[in-house]
């Protein structure tokens, strides 16, 4: 009697399971991208023990801009924006301030 219990148990566990894997959205190596480029420049300029987060923004197929922030419990404070090219895999910083930038 046993053997007819334990029999469908061991056929699900040795029975072939397929796995498909989720593609990559692009937005995901828009910011691959970014922290491949320039994660040990923006980690410099935060406390130690904090991160540095990254949120993507589509402006067409190729071309998307990518914020690095880090979050706080009272407020977020925007570092670095990026525009990046993936069809290129280029990366540019876009310099925000009046009086120009390094």
């Amino acid at each position: 009697m046993k053997r007819f219990l334990l029999a469908p148990l061991l056929f699900t566990l040795l029975s072939p399971v397929q796995v498909e894997a989720n593609p990559i959205s692009l937005e995901a190596r828009a910011v691959e991208l970014v922290r491949e480029k320039e994660d040990k420049s923006l980690r410099k300029r935060i406390a130690p023990g904090k991160k540095v987060f990254y949120k993507a923004y589509t402006e067409s197929e190729c071309l998307y801009t990518v914020k690095a922030y880090e979050d706080m419990p009272t407020k977020i404070t925007t570092f670095q924006w990026f525009n990046v090219d993936i069809c290129k895999k280029k990366v540019e910083r876009v310099c925000l301030s009046r009086f120009g930038c390094e």
